[in-house]
């Protein structure tokens, strides 16, 4: 008697791509993050070079932090897209699952939460409100610290549905307390910007018309994320769907935190007709950190000019100009 041909590999499993395509999403949109976050130190590095040694501190931490974190999310695209591939139980294992998108993601993410407490602190002066988001945003990283202590655990995602009510708070604690961070630090940087504004000049008023624009946008952003990734997480508890999300959002904090420090940077493209002939060329304008401790004075600002020569190469000039200030840049 004939045997019963063995089921293909489609019937076996469905919905083959919810298994492969959220990795492959989730690496391939961390990598465009990240650089786009090159990119943002590139400008960081050339345009403030006198920032104070925390800020630089911060700000290169964070950007080594993502590199590692891109460098494992890639080891395990090729483990399971090349030296596994075919093998669909590979997909199943956790392996750094637990340290790239858990630890390493919460870290940046509380990094960059912090950093926005203390320029609320800088504006209100007030323990309580600072005290209050740097606990939330404690309470979101102890909640990816608990989830990875259980991801490194069960070294299988499957194994996670066993206890399945364990995971779900302890995810839920790390979404949820980022994002009522995220919200809380979009409320009250809003709040203090707009009574710093009030009645002051017109060239205030619109630094502080950006700034807002710019701190509402970064914190829905971050929000967001954080909210699909709890909405997707509770709807497919079956399938791998937020690790799409999950490998994103912290680039997208680290890309925020540098989108506002590099808010002090202006950008003009110009035309030069004697030296710089023939060249393209894009000026920086920015107010360094280290000179805004008298507000409301003319300071001294320096322009980095950015010239792409028709050979492709870059040169930079440095130019001094006089620019009226009507705002601690520090501050904001």
């Amino acid at each position: 008697m004939d045997q019963p041909a063995p089921p293909l590999l489609s019937q076996l499993i469905p919905d083959f791509t919810s298994i492969t395509g959220p990795p492959l999403l989730g690496i391939v949109l961390n990598w465009a993050l990240f650089g786009i976050l090159s990119t943002q130190l590139f400008i960081y590095y050339q345009a403030f070079p006198r920032d104070k040694s925390f800020l630089k501190a911060l700000v290169y931490s964070v950007y080594l932090l993502e590199a590692v974190q891109t460098i494992l999310l890639m080891e395990n695209a090729w483990r399971v897209y090349a030296s596994g591939f075919g093998n669909l139980e590979v997909f199943d294992e956790v392996e750094t699952s637990w340290l790239s998108v858990g630890i390493l993601g919460g870290l940046v993410a509380c990094m960059v939460q912090s950093f926005y407490a203390y320029r609320i602190y800088v504006l209100s002066q007030s323990r309580i409100i600072t005290g209050i988001i740097v606990f939330m945003a404690l309470a979101s990283y102890s909640g990816s610290l608990a989830t990875s202590i259980v991801l490194q655990r069960a070294r299988n995602f499957s194994e996670l549905f066993q206890q399945e009510s364990r995971i779900f708070a302890l995810f839920g604690l790390w979404q949820s307390a980022g994002t009522v961070c995220d919200v809380l630090i979009a409320a009250c940087m809003t709040f203090y910007l707009k009574k710093m504004s009030q009645g002051g000049l017109a060239q205030t008023q619109r630094v502080v018309a950006k700034l807002l624009r710019l701190t509402v946008e970064t914190g829905i952003v971050t929000a967001t994320i954080s909210i699909i990734s709890l909405a997707v997480y509770y709807s497919f508890t079956q399938f791998q769907y937020y690790e799409v999300p999950l490998s994103a959002i912290a680039k997208l904090y680290s890309n925020t935190m540098l989108v506002a420090v590099n808010s002090r940077v202006r950008f003009r493209v110009m035309s030069e007709s004697t030296t710089w002939k023939d060249v393209a060329v894009l000026s920086l304008h920015f107010q360094s950190s280290d000179e805004t401790e008298v507000p409301q004075s003319t300071r001294q600002q320096e322009t980095i000019v950015f010239a792409e020569r028709r050979n492709g190469s870059m040169e930079t000039q440095r130019r001094k100009t006089q620019d009226m200030v009507h705002i601690d840049a520090e501050r904001v």
